[in-house]
């Protein structure tokens, strides 16, 4: 039986038990010492913490260290019955400490609530003592104490409240009492009114900001920030009248360390080392110094002036497929492929393994020329060092072998030019595929319509290294394949790729991605689905964290409405019975039993739940009559914004979904209380006033935020509802998103907001595709040859077979999919037939199907399964679903 602090008499402290070093699971440490805790999120917490703010000591240690420190620190914890919080498992202690849950989690390992000032002095001064031969990262947020200590005054329960922009904000009482804003900022600022306990071991610990750094280096802009350390370009003071740009990499002290105690510091260090003895051998940016500051590590090297090549191949590339592209640009990159295939040889030569070639460590300059960055992974077979090898590598291009970090060998870049070479020749990102199931031979056909350059590259990505060709192979391959481009014509446009789709392919498909559902990787115990824990300020790679979450846009609740949409249709989902049923008890009981602690919204709330509850029921998954009552609760109360994703635009659009289920003197009285909101608060212009936050009078355009959107739901209520005024509305918003319109070759095209620069030509939330799917809605309700110009101008000026990162529906290709079946049902022609065929067939030859007869997509720039709806493989499969079944499956938000 478990025991909380309050049971634990301080005397059995003598009897805690010790964690050895092998054993690195969390919960194992808290049971074998008996103590009960709760999850808490990226955390387990022990202890109850019943006051509402004060400081809280948190304690860093890189992961090395960790079980030591655990061993040092409980016993004090456990015998002065402290509450704290230790992370869930090992992944989320790497998470931490790694900074890819994002900076503000950086190096809290250990959180300590201490409600007294007294006691919080007395054990950091205990802490400061225990953790005094350790290391860790800084804590960011955090004033430094001593030891691995940092400490911050924050909010233990902090009070909720919506803000101004709609959303939670967590508050805290100042000296006066008053609701001041939690602010957790880098660095570390003192809230107004309160003192400083600490004063007896520490003062606050501000950065020093130096003008310049090792007395010679300016920074000037920060290129990419990064938990791990920035890169920043500076000017070189070189000497009284020479300055140069350079870069400089900061690696920040403790950051990145791996299990043999090895931080970035070694890294920079290495690439040091590296650059010296190959400077002048390859095209590489000199080296001017490695220095330290302030215990964080700088490397100052030129600046070269040019492009990542990953960026300049997708200029090239401009979202066309390999078929889409002028033989001249078709040279072209195979001439950049030689050069890297030339540049590996040499390094090979001399006795030097690459382990990261990707298009994202090579810059290219104006006349053409390649130089080599980031080398940090590259290993010496001559002096055998590093050693053991540096972990990590670029998702897609890492080696099985590279991953299980056995002895680097030549066969680790080799399989890593393959994968270079999908990049290449399809303009796709070697994530996107599966190299070991048995479809990844005929997908490459279909991409590369070349069966010598498909089998090259099959054998480069072998699991098997002593399969993979020599790197002479490859270059006799990519030269031959060169001269017969250069004598032969193009493939017409005829020839370019296939213009049909197999329907019991894409039958076959849909049933085993619904099937994964099923798979435990986004499950919980309790076998509720699990989403990707999404941090703002996340540089690197995604973090592994997963908890359920409960909104429509990239939660368990869209997912629930794709399988009832699903099985609506006759789609096979007894294979995710148990799932869904799990899911939707998890919100009966987080939200369906008290909907007031949900939003009103469509995208993160109750609206978006009130959609899964109706295709529940439509489909039979949920016949018990308690959710009829369940979808009148998810209309209360009426949103305070109007966008379709968050206001009453969204509810109002739900509201007409479920009108069947809802009594009629509940269902009427409230859309017309939507509407009243909606048509109030048009402005003359014929626009809504949704501003972004904090840029006045910056008016959101596009659909999930803008006025297209707003006028999405309008015209869904007139297919019903012909209101004169309401028809008014629409064609007053119509004309409003006309005036808002840009023409670039000719071609309609429209900026996310009105005073805004930027354009999103895939993106069907913020984009082209949302606005041209709202004239394309309009035109099918009014008849008005001009929306039809409109939409058809615009959709127009995009590939006929596009290849783009994002597959998702909000933001990629599942979504502009959506929409081609809208113009091709709407509009005519065949040219959305084509389209979208040729976009379904990208899901065919990309879908990453597993032994178990079971697969997704690599929705983005990471290989992790994300299930959602909106930013994951459910849109995706929905998609399919329409491409399947045109005539029956509607859009995924409009069908009414």
């Amino acid at each position: 039986m478990q025991t909380t602090f309050a049971e634990i008499d301080v005397d059995q402290s003598s009897a805690i038990h010790l964690v050895g070093e092998a054993s690195f699971e969390c919960d194992e440490m808290l049971n074998r010492n008996g103590l009960s805790y709760k999850d808490k999120g990226l955390y387990f917490q022990v202890g109850e913490i019943t006051g509402t703010q004060g400081w809280v000591l948190h304690v860093s240690v890189i992961r090395l260290q960790f079980t030591s420190l655990i061993n040092n620190i409980l016993p004090l914890l456990i015998s002065m019955k402290i509450p704290f919080q230790i992370p869930r498992t090992k992944d989320t202690v790497r998470s931490l400490l790694d900074g890819t849950l994002g900076h503000f989690q950086v190096g809290k390992i250990l959180c300590i609530y201490i409600e007294s000032e007294p006691t919080t002095l007395t054990i950091a001064k205990k802490l400061v003592e225990l953790t005094r031969n350790f290391r860790g990262p800084a804590v960011p947020t955090d004033s430094f104490l001593g030891g691995t200590v940092y400490t911050r005054y924050e909010g233990f329960n902090p009070i909720t409240k919506i803000g101004h922009n709609g959303h939670e904000q967590q508050y805290i009482y100042d000296s006066t009492g008053n609701l001041i804003l939690d602010r957790m900022t880098i660095p570390f600022s003192m809230p107004p009114g309160v003192i400083w306990p600490f004063a007896e071991i520490a003062e606050v610990k501000l950065p020093v900001r130096k003008k310049l750094w090792n007395l010679k280096y300016k920074p000037l802009t920060v290129l990419k920030p990064d938990p791990k350390g920035r890169v920043i370009q500076g000017n070189y003071f070189k000497g009284p009248f020479q300055i140069k740009l350079c870069i400089i990499k900061e690696g920040l002290k403790n950051m990145w360390a791996d299990e043999f105690g090895r931080d970035i510091t070694d890294r920079l260090m290495w690439q040091y080392e590296l650059y010296k003895d190959l400077s002048g051998q390859f095209p590489m940016p000199e080296i001017f110094d490695l220095f330290q500051d302030q215990d964080c590590t700088y490397l100052a090297m030129e600046f070269i002036k040019g492009d990542p090549l990953n960026d300049y191949i997708l200029s090239i590339f401009q979202n066309n497929s390999w078929f889409g592209l002028a033989k001249s640009q078709q040279l072209h990159l195979i001439d950049l492929l030689l050069m890297i295939l030339s540049i590996t040889d040499k390094l090979h030569q001399k006795g030097y393994i690459h382990r990261d070639i990707t298009p994202a460590n090579f810059i290219i300059n104006r006349r053409s020329q390649l130089f080599l960055i980031d080398m940090e992974l590259c290993y010496s077979i001559y002096c055998n060092k590093p050693n053991p090898p540096f972990k990590l590598g670029t998702p897609g291009y890492i080696s099985p072998e590279q991953m299980e970090a056995q002895t680097p060998n030549t066969k680790e870049d080799i399989y890593a030019l393959g994968a270079f070479m999908i990049f290449i020749f399809t303009g796709i990102q070697p994530i996107k595929f599966n190299p070991f199931s048995e479809q990844f031979p005929e997908q490459l056909k279909y991409f590369l319509r070349n069966p010598v350059l498909a089998a090259l590259i099959k054998k480069c990505l072998a699991s098997n290294p002593e399969e993979r060709p020599a790197l002479s192979m490859l270059e006799e391959t990519i030269t031959n394949y060169r001269k017969e481009l250069q004598m032969h014509p193009s493939i017409t446009s005829s020839e370019k790729l296939t213009t049909k789709i197999d329907k019991e392919k894409i039958r076959e498909i849909i049933i085993k991605a619904i099937k994964c559902l099923s798979n435990g990787s986004i499950l919980s115990e309790d076998n509720v689905w699990l989403s990707t824990v999404k941090i703002n300020d996340l540089i690197g790679y995604q973090p592994a964290e997963r908890a359920p979450q409960s909104a429509f846009f990239n939660g368990l609740t869209g997912i629930a409405y794709l399988i009832g949409r699903a099985k609506r249709f006759g789609y096979d989902t007894s294979t995710v019975t148990e799932e869904y049923t799990a899911s939707c008890k998890y919100l009966e009981d987080k939200f369906l039993n008290s909907i007031q602690l949900s939003t009103p919204g469509l995208y993160d709330g109750s609206a978006g739940i009130a959609l899964a509850l109706k295709e529940g029921i439509e489909s039979g998954l949920l016949p018990d009559n308690k959710y009829y009552t369940y979808l009148e609760h998810c209309f209360q109360p009426p949103a305070s914004k109007l966008a379709l994703a968050t206001g009453v635009s969204g509810q109002g659009l739900s509201l007409l979904h479920c009108a069947t289920y809802l009594r009629h003197e509940f269902h009427k009285p409230l859309l017309q209380e939507y509407l009243a909101m909606v048509i109030q608060a048009q402005q003359s212009d014929g626009s809504w006033p949704n501003y972004r936050s904090g840029k006045k009078k910056d008016n959101a355009i596009g659909f999930a935020h803008g006025t297209a959107g707003i006028l999405c739901f309008l015209i869904a209520y007139a297919n019903y509802h012909k209101d004169p005024q309401v028809i008014e509305c629409i064609c007053k918003g119509l004309a409003w998103l006309h005036r808002q319109s840009k023409v670039k070759s000719g071609s309609y095209y429209w900026a996310t907001s009105t005073k805004s620069k930027s354009e999103n030509a895939f993106c069907s939330d913020i984009g082209l595709p949302g606005v041209a799917l709202t004239f394309i809605k309009a035109y099918s309700l009014l008849n008005e040859p001009l929306y039809k110009k409109i939409a058809e101008n615009a959709l127009a000026s995009l590939p006929d077979s596009p290849t783009h990162l994002d597959y998702t529906q909000a933001n990629g290709l599942s979504g502009l999919g959506e929409v081609y079946l809208e113009a091709s049902r709407v509009l005519g022609g065949d040219i959305w037939q084509y389209r979208l065929n040729q976009l379904a067939n990208l899901f065919i030859h990309t879908f990453w199907e597993h032994e178990n007869r079971q697969g997704y997509w690599s929705v983005n720039i990471f290989p992790d399964f994300e299930p959602e709806l909106m930013t994951g493989t459910c849109g995706i499969i929905h998609f399919l679903m329409r491409c399947d079944m045109p005539d029956k499956i509607g859009h995924l938000l409009l069908d009414i």
